[in-house]
């Protein structure tokens, strides 16, 4: 089984109610298990978690407790856990460290957590057969940069490099590589600041042809990329902007000389995005497009744009949202909602100066770069696009 990005105690910041997260805290429970479940009932030989057990490196403490209950009813039964580091599970200060090293520790039978690369592949035997496991979790590029005199692509090339060498030197079945990282080549909802200023690797430095299977993670989107390498997404929806894919993992079988992949949905909280366009609105046509609401699964999460004039927005969406808002909740039978509200129709004839153009990306570029998490850059660039749509800024 490949999984990964269970991102367990992710936060969507501006959900209303706040009351929500908890719902969304066990959706991500729900899907972990129904993951520990299938492994067991389908007696899986490996569970492969290719990075980002966590949405922080500092966990809640029932987010721990739910994955080593994840890890115990999968080792209970004989299944191999291998996992790497994602860089969320990595601690960003010195001395810092993830519980998940706890669990190595306590030298748990059939479980595997590697924090950094190690020298010499896994290699497991299981009925009569030797796995050779080359495992690469999550390299900062930022300390690569400033430690290594090599690209960030030379040294994942060296690094898969090393491990090819090691493994043509042992007698194994099968060879398989687990790694934490960006391809050039991989498909992804644009989201995640860490996606625009992280390298690009080219799917040709994972020597694809010598392993029988590719196990990434990173990528929240379910993917397949060459013959070999897949991506396997996350769990469970994070953001709005992944409310169209399906999540999923991978079953794989491995015989002499096939590769069978099998990709098994998971089932999430539905997300919906929907946008409203007021002018000139009265109460009346504000609260009869509320109504108006359809393809809202019971139990969803709701994304609302509207798209108004300055007045209508002051005088009939500020004021009448509670209204708007008990609608949701008992007639839509949503479970939260976010609202985004952006001004139109008070454009300015002055044109834009060359000088402006372009601030946009600056801004969100500036806010990329902030020492802070992520979840603090998400809010601050969510803020940003909010104040600049308002004031029109292209």
């Amino acid at each position: 089984m490949h999984t990964a990005d269970f991102h367990l105690g992710a936060r969507m910041g501006s959900i209303v109610p706040p009351s929500v997260e908890d719902s969304r805290r066990e959706d991500f429970y729900r899907n972990m298990f129904y993951i520990a479940d299938y492994a067991v009932k389908n007696k899986v030989d490996i569970v492969i978690i290719s990075g980002d057990i966590f949405n922080r490196p500092d966990p809640a403490g029932k987010d721990f407790v739910a994955f080593s209950e994840f890890v115990g009813k999968i080792v209970s039964s004989g299944i191999y856990v291998v996992v790497i580091a994602g860089n969320h599970d990595k601690p960003k200060t010195t001395g810092a460290r993830n519980p998940l090293e706890g669990l190595q520790k306590a030298n748990l039978p059939y479980f595997w957590y590697f924090k950094h690369t190690p020298d010499e592949p896994l290699v497991l035997s299981i009925r009569g057969r030797k796995i050779g496991i080359a495992a690469i979790p999550y390299i900062d590029p930022k300390i690569v940069k400033l430690e290594i005199e090599i690209s960030y692509e030379n040294l994942i090339k060296r690094l898969v490099g090393r491990f090819v060498e090691k493994l043509r030197g042992i007698n194994v079945d099968y060879k398989i590589l687990m790694a934490h990282l960006l391809l050039a080549e991989a498909k992804f909802a644009e989201i995640f600041p860490i996606y625009s200023t992280e390298p690009r690797i080219s799917r040709r430095t994972l020597q694809e042809e010598f392993f029988d299977y590719i196990a990434l993670g990173h990528i929240h989107r379910p993917q397949k990329i060459g013959e070999k390498i897949y991506y396997s997404g996350s769990i469970e929806k994070i953001a709005f902007d992944e409310a169209p894919e399906q999540k999923s993992f991978y079953i794989i079988e491995l015989s002499d000389g096939e590769v069978s992949v099998e990709r098994v949905p998971l089932k999430c909280r539905p997300m919906i995005v929907q946008q409203l366009e007021l002018l000139n609105a009265s109460r009346s046509d504000f609260i009869r497009s509320i109504h108006a609401l359809s393809g809202i699964p019971v139990g969803a999460l709701l994304k609302l744009i509207i798209r108004s004039d300055e007045e209508t927005l002051r005088s009939i969406v500020d004021k009448y949202w509670p209204e708007a808002q008990e609608i949701l909740f008992k007639e839509k039978k949503i479970v939260g909602y976010c609202l985004k509200k952006i001004k139109i129709g008070a454009a300015t004839s002055k044109p834009i100066s060359p000088e402006i153009r372009g601030v946009r990306q600056k801004v969100l570029e500036y806010i990329d770069r902030l020492q802070a998490s992520s979840k603090v850059k998400e809010r601050a660039k969510e803020i940003a696009k909010n104040i600049m749509d308002e004031v029109g800024l292209p």
